[in-house]
């Protein structure tokens, strides 16, 4: 995949990728015949996750005047970024980890492990133009110090 690909449409795939993770998790969780029951690491991931899905969108808007609203956006975006890096690397690690069996075919084995790479890919694209924006809104040249 080229880059400027992936840095055009970054947060449309990163958005796509969350929402039908967050989708598979409670189809899983339904169909586990367990009940429903979610420990605090998976609350944690799923409020991550949305916020993700709701609030990091956000730092691309061009609506917003205020320095300090867009700034505390920026900070906020980046914070989630970083914590859904870290649940994409958790997510890569599982798959990794996990033992697939016989009968799993190698494109089903392929896909758990290229969802996530792709994810943190995004993920990295989208943190670095996070901090970009950052930077230029806090530069220190343009403060009269």
């Amino acid at each position: 995949m080229k880059i400027g690909f992936l840095r055009k449409y970054s947060l449309l795939f990163f958005v796509l990728i969350l929402i039908f993770s967050v989708l598979f998790y409670f189809l899983l969780m339904g169909a586990a015949g367990h009940g429903f029951y979610m420990n605090s690491t998976d609350t944690f991931a799923l409020i991550i996750a949305l916020c993700g899905i709701f609030i990091l969108p956000n730092y691309r808007n061009g609506l917003i005047k205020n320095k300090q609203t867009k700034n505390s956006i920026l900070i906020l975006s980046m914070i989630i970024a970083i914590g859904t890096i870290i649940l994409g690397i958790t997510v890569l690690k599982s798959s990794i980890d996990f033992n697939y069996g016989d009968d799993v075919s190698g494109i089903v084995i392929g896909l758990f492990y290229a969802v996530p790479l792709i994810f943190i890919i995004i993920n990295g694209i989208i943190l670095n133009e996070i901090v970009i924006r950052l930077l230029e809104n806090t530069s220190y040249t343009k403060l009269n110090l």
